[in-house]
């Protein structure tokens, strides 16, 4: 587990934090990450099932494509979470600021993937929401 002591500036600096804290525990071991799976907390009804086969498909690319690569799911055509990004996205990601997360930086370059997983559209922002029976948009798109 990673603690963010500086999340009140935002999901970019959640995510910059994240990876730089990540990335130097791997290093300290003396691996690289292979990849990054940003997953929302505020989406609990992502299946298993979702993130094994972006997985798969991130496994079944060529080793230059993998490392440059960003994946999301989609469910009947609308992209969702989680997003899979290679590893060659370790330092644009590790200087991300303020709220907008990795938006900015995944325009034109995401592969969808398509799934049978409403789940991976469900944003909760309240607790309310939690028992609401609605599919949302998701917070990049």
């Amino acid at each position: 587990m990673l603690v963010c002591d500086r999340a009140s500036e935002g999901m970019g600096m959640t995510l910059a934090q994240a990876v730089m804290q990540a990335t130097a525990r791997e290093a300290a071991a003396g691996n690289e990450p292979p990849c990054w799976c940003v997953m929302p907390a505020d989406m609990p009804r992502i299946s298993t099932a979702t993130i094994v086969r972006l997985l798969d498909v991130w496994r079944k690319l060529p080793a230059a494509t993998r490392r440059k690569c960003v994946l999301a799911p989609a469910y009947r055509g609308v992209r969702g979470h989680p997003v899979l990004f290679g590893s060659d996205w370790s330092a644009s990601l590790a200087t991300l600021e303020g709220d907008e997360g990795a938006r900015s930086l995944i325009r034109g370059r995401l592969t969808l993937i398509e799934v049978d997983d409403p789940g991976c559209l469900f944003d909760v922002d309240t607790p309310e929401a939690l028992t609401t029976p609605r599919v949302g948009r998701t917070a990049m798109g």
